[in-house]
C-alpha cells in the first residue's frame, strides 16, 4: 500500500492506494512517462498539483472506482499544496 497524505495549515488528510491494482499500476507508469517522476511503492515521493491533475484526468478517463482518491487529490488541487506518497 502506498499512503498519500497533505498537510496545509491545520488541515490533514490521507487516503491508501494499492500498486497492484492495475488501474493503480498503469497511472503509476502514465505518470512516470509524462513528467518523469515516479511513485515508488517502496520509497517516498512528492506529487505536485500539476502532477496531481494529471493523475485526475487519467482516473476520470479510466474508471468511476476512484472517485474517493479524485476528490482527494482535487481538494489538494484547491489548497495548492504538495501530496506526499510514501511507500511500504
Amino acid at each position: 500500500m502506498i499512503e498519500l497524505f497533505y498537510n496545509e495549515k491545520s488541515l490533514s488528510r490521507k487516503i491508501f492506494i494499492n500498486p497492484d491494482d492495475e488501474n493503480i499500476n498503469n497511472m503509476i507508469e502514465y505518470i512516470k512517462k509524462k513528467t518523469g517522476v515516479y511513485i515508488d511503492p517502496y520509497s517516498d515521493t512528492k506529487l505536485y498539483p500539476s502532477h496531481q491533475e494529471l493523475i485526475i484526468s487519467f482516473l476520470v478517463n479510466h474508471s468511476n472506482a476512484y472517485v474517493d482518491l479524485i476528490n482527494f487529490l482535487k481538494e489538494a488541487i484547491e489548497l495548492d499544496t504538495i501530496v506526499y506518497c510514501i511507500g511500504d
